[in-house]
């Protein structure tokens, strides 16, 4: 077969910057299709994300049906697809992200791997040694694929019936075929499961043994408090920035991220989620030392990171503060709960595997996140 003519275009070398970010940002509006839009940025938020101060080496990348030219000639061609690149704070690894690719095209296949090819070249020449994606900059922002593993159980997750949720990764299914063609192969796994209450006004599965935890934290001097939304740029995202990144430094890929940057990624959940199970923990002497981000979506409690300092770990704290959440959720009638986005082999999967003693789960999504090491 003859490889289709293409023409890879960088932000760098653009006749047209502006045209260049149009194109770019509003690719994946233009280009998804129905059911994989769910969680789709906006052109918008697209186009802020591009324009953000890295600190690191970044290009965007778009390919062109080779007579479209490029950006400046917009108007009468449309892109094929869209990749970005930036070296990590280490300087020795690379993260490939925002990927679209346009599926109605038959060459669909041979316009990835170029992406992902002048990606990769890009990244050598930063002297990088492994690329790992997708990945939009670092984990503080979207990443991973959805995957079905042909080991899955056979769950709902397998019949493609279980719901989208615009907290996770939605990705056509050719996309992380696409990475593996290419030669990149799975460095991490993640996933998120589905449990629910026995009957309409039962709790949800463990709640008794988390209300133990609840009390014998309460005994020991520890508060729980919900997040205060009329004190939430002030007090509680400069709290949760800072626990964040002292409870998560030695995580897998982490990088810190500025506060104005990490504060606008918060506001901007907390308007499209009711976080009211959330909490925070604190001594009795008013230290904050952990807290629980969780909050509900279509009905379900959705459990996304618990974070405990250190040096109060190994007293049941993480296991406290999701007994207000569940408590919220019998009061309210919610009866269905998610741990969400956990990463396999963490600490937190014991709570799922306790989650287990109680009940069958509903349904999991898995994800992976993709590597390969560079010459």
């Amino acid at each position: 077969m003859t490889p289709t003519p293409l023409q890879i275009e960088t932000r760098s070398e653009a006749k047209d910057s502006v045209l260049f970010h149009a194109a770019f940002s509003e690719f994946g509006q233009r280009s998804r299709q129905d059911p994989y839009r769910v969680a789709l940025a906006s052109p918008e938020m697209i186009l802020k994300m591009m324009h953000l101060p890295l600190g690191k080496p970044v290009e965007f990348f778009l390919a062109w049906p080779l007579n479209a030219g490029n950006a400046g000639n917009a108007l009468q061609a449309q892109p094929l697809g869209r990749i970005s690149a930036n070296v990590d704070s280490t300087g020795t690894r690379g993260f490939v992200g925002f990927f679209e690719i346009d599926l109605s095209s038959t060459h669909s296949e041979e316009v990835a791997h170029a992406l992902l090819a002048a990606a990769e070249n890009w990244l050598k020449a930063q002297g990088v040694k492994q690329m790992i994606g997708p990945l939009d900059f670092s984990t503080w922002f979207s990443y991973r694929f959805r995957i079905e593993h042909e080991s899955a159980e056979p769950l709902e997750s397998t019949a493609g019936s279980s719901p989208r949720f615009a907290w996770e990764p939605v990705n056509p299914p050719e996309y992380p075929a696409f990475f593996q063609s290419f030669g990149m192969s799975e460095i991490q796994a993640y996933h998120s499961q589905s449990y629910s209450a026995p009957a309409a006004d039962a709790r949800l599965p463990g709640s008794e043994n988390l209300k133990k935890a609840y009390d014998f934290a309460v005994s020991q001097g520890f508060r729980f408090r919900p997040i205060d939304l009329a004190q939430f740029q002030t007090r509680e995202i400069p709290l949760l920035h800072e626990l964040s990144h002292q409870c998560f430094k030695d995580a897998f890929l982490f990088e810190p991220i500025p506060l104005p940057i990490f504060g606008a990624l918060y506001a901007q959940a907390l308007q499209r989620f009711d976080f009211s199970p959330s909490r925070f923990v604190q001594t009795a002497d008013g230290r904050t030392v952990g807290f629980l981000f969780a909050f509900i979506d279509r009905d379900y409690l959705v459990i996304k990171t618990i974070a405990v300092l250190e040096e109060f770990q190994n007293q049941k704290l993480s296991s406290a503060l999701l007994h207000p959440a569940f408590d919220h959720c019998f009061q309210n009638q919610i009866t269905r709960g998610i741990s969400a986005l956990v990463k396999s082999g963490a600490k937190s999967e014991h709570h799922e595997t306790r989650s287990k003693q109680f009940a069958q789960r509903d349904w999991m999504h898995e994800y992976s996140l993709f590597g390969k090491d560079l010459p």
